[in-house]
């Protein structure tokens, strides 16, 4: 039985990085964006602004939010960290702003023990270890955001939250 969801982790087509240099390498090679442009941009700099949004538009938007592929949803089932996998329903996974998600696995990687006896910090550093091993089963191309999960981990009392949230009393397992 799959107990609530307690954080989702994005997983993307490819890393911000790799994505805005694709994206500055498509501006450059745009025809709004040549030298030819330079006079025209210096006596109307708003113009400049509009043309850049509309090219960046263009190319696919912010990577936050429009390069999502996938989600990792962590869960825990009695003393074990487990992670379901969703995924953008196609079969490749390209630069598109229409998605539908479906669901793929279970566990995306084997469920790894909590520390019975661990600390807060035993056990955060368990559930990103589990999170690593996810990465280890996507493409070597796909990026795992873990930047909001390393934000508050380290300050979650992991203990508590575990024993009220799925009823489990560490003392028990």
């Amino acid at each position: 039985m799959y107990g609530p969801i307690f954080f989702e982790i994005p997983v993307y087509r490819l890393s911000e990085e790799k994505y805005n240099k694709n994206m500055d390498e498509h501006i450059k090679k745009h025809p709004l964006f040549q030298k030819d442009r330079d006079d025209f941009y210096e006596r109307n700099p708003h113009q400049e602004t509009h043309d850049m949004e509309y090219v960046k538009n263009k190319f696919g938007g912010i990577w936050r939010y429009n390069e999502i592929i996938g989600y990792i949803q962590l869960y825990i089932s009695g003393n074990q960290i487990l992670g379901k996998y969703f995924e953008n329903d196609t079969e490749r996974q390209i630069k598109t702003r229409r998605k539908r998600f479906k669901y793929i696995s279970p566990k995306l990687a084997p469920e790894i023990d909590l520390p019975l006896e661990g600390n807060n910090k035993a056990i955060y550093e368990e559930i990103y270890k589990y999170i690593k091993n996810c990465k280890k089963e996507l493409p070597p191309i796909r990026f795992i955001d873990m930047s909001v999960f390393e934000k508050i981990g380290p300050y979650v009392e992991w203990r508590k939250f575990i024993e009220d949230t799925y009823k489990v009393n560490f003392c028990d397992l």
